[in-house]
């Protein structure tokens, strides 16, 4: 049986009982009792968790026309090879670990006949011939006593005991089990769980390769590898902020983080066609105070070269007083008259007037439509 909450809501579940949770729940994720009921909440999550005895509950994002995993695609550039017709919908929020495992094997396959990334690394071996660099005095003590391959060389050796194997394959055997046995699915799958490798990934090593796979460090004539190694992160709970989620074959998302990145990449990727910059905070790092204090961290600054031309925040939530106050002091910071929220929580173009002539702009952005978000920030990038 499957249960069907909603972010940040508590939500009654008739027939759940605590032995159906997972033994690894996520912190954010809350079970209540009021008056003798079970409720749940999952707050800034959406995503699935499957349970004990083939049950799962099943996460949808307060707004409902967001849709997580169409969101991420967009962020991390990713052309997932969807399955057709009467397949799964990644795109919507029925995301469990069964349709993400049938998108992973298909990456799997599709890449199965190219190169898998490898290092050279030094070794250093006795041989019975010259290979790399030698190394004179031992290899001049073994000829002297008669050892056994007397040559003493380092070569360099290449390996396949790397980050991006190794995830890969961590994914893989998680997925396996999941297809039937010689399938093609199965096959590729298994092709890459079988592959020997020293030692398992730490959560912080995974997150570090998370790092690398947004700093966009496979490119090229690697980049075969950037989507497969993508949806074997989310398999492995590695979400869109790098953290790790949780366990079990859980499927969640950060929407908060997640909403803020969505935005920031259409308005990154737009500015960069205008010739302009755009990241998080300023450049360099500025504080409200002189000692140092309280840091000005706007979720996004518009650039001209080091002139800042625009700030924007993102929010999740209804924006309140605290917002628009912090709203306020970027705009004054940068001595701007003009800035912007985007929520999908307000009221689109609606314009909010300080007492000095500056002025917010609201703007809505409530689905996961990245063509409408993209027209948007031009629009916004034109008006500067």
């Amino acid at each position: 049986m499957r249960w069907t909450i909603t972010e940040n809501e508590e939500c009654k579940c008739p027939g759940f009982t605590v032995d159906f949770l997972p033994a690894n729940l996520p912190a954010n994720l809350h079970v209540l009792y009021k008056e003798s009921q079970l409720f749940l909440r999952a707050d800034g999550l959406a995503g699935i968790i499957p349970c004990k005895s083939g049950h799962s509950i099943l996460i949808e994002p307060k707004c409902k026309s967001l849709r997580p995993f169409a969101m991420y695609e967009y962020i991390n550039n990713l052309s997932i090879r969807h399955q057709t017709a009467d397949a799964i919908d990644l795109d919507g929020h029925d995301i469990d670990i069964n349709s993400l495992a049938q998108s992973f094997a298909n990456e799997l396959i599709a890449i199965q006949c190219r190169q898998k990334l490898f290092k050279r690394l030094p070794v250093k071996e006795n041989r019975n011939m010259v290979k790399g660099r030698v190394d004179w005095a031992n290899t001049y003590r073994r000829i002297k006593t008669g050892r056994e391959l007397p040559i003493t060389s380092t070569a360099l050796e290449s390996t396949y005991d790397i980050a991006e194997n190794e995830a890969i394959s961590m994914a893989a055997e998680i997925c396996l089990p999941l297809f039937e046995y010689n399938t093609a699915e199965w096959l590729a799958l298994h092709s890459w769980s079988s592959m020997p490798y020293s030692k398992p990934l730490t959560k912080e090593e995974l997150q570090k390769l998370f790092s690398s796979l947004r700093n966009l460090k496979l490119g090229g004539a690697h980049a075969y590898y950037y989507t497969p190694l993508a949806l074997a992160l989310i398999i492995l709970g590695i979400d869109d902020a790098g953290n790790t989620t949780s366990q079990d074959q859980s499927i969640l998302f950060n929407m908060p983080g997640l909403y803020e990145d969505y935005i920031r990449t259409a308005f990154m990727r737009k500015c960069v066609l205008k010739g302009l910059s755009c990241q998080k905070s300023f450049i360099p790092k500025s504080f409200l105070f002189t000692n140092g204090t309280c840091e000005l961290e706007p979720d996004i600054t518009i650039y001209s070269g080091t002139q800042p031309l625009a700030v924007l925040d993102v929010k999740y939530k209804v924006p309140d007083s605290k917002d628009y106050y912090q709203i306020f002091t970027y705009m004054q910071y940068a001595r701007l008259s003009n800035a912007y929220i985007i929520s999908p929580c307000v009221k689109h173009n609606e314009v909010i007037t300080a007492y000095n002539g500056s002025r917010i702009v609201n703007i809505n952005v409530s689905k996961s439509d990245h063509v409408q978000l993209e027209k948007l920030a031009v629009e916004v990038i034109d008006n500067l």
